[in-house]
């Protein structure tokens, strides 16, 4: 599938995910990590590692409906960004 198809599959409505915390950490809330569950195309997305994703991505944070699934595959990726995230949840 193109990059193209894979990035019309990013839809707020369908993004499935989950966090998780580290094996080995001591902590249940800090240094978590998103997983991506689903739908394939963006487990795909997630796990491809390119740099023209992660543009594409920024790209797609203009929209509402694809605002929030794209920052959930950019905290899945970048996981520096889900510790910045989650500290600040009150």
């Amino acid at each position: 599938m193109e990059l193209d198809q894979l990035l019309m599959q990013v839809r707020n409505d369908t993004i499935e995910f989950a966090t998780m915390r580290p094996p080995d950490s001591p902590f249940s809330t800090l240094d978590r990590r998103v997983v991506i569950t689903g739908p394939p195309e963006m487990k795909r997305l997630a796990a491809t590692g390119s740099v023209q994703v992660l543009h594409e991505l920024v790209q797609l944070l203009r929209f509402p409906g694809q605002a929030w699934a794209a920052e959930v595959l950019l905290a899945a990726i970048d996981r520096k960004s889900t510790r910045l995230n989650s500290s600040h949840l009150g």
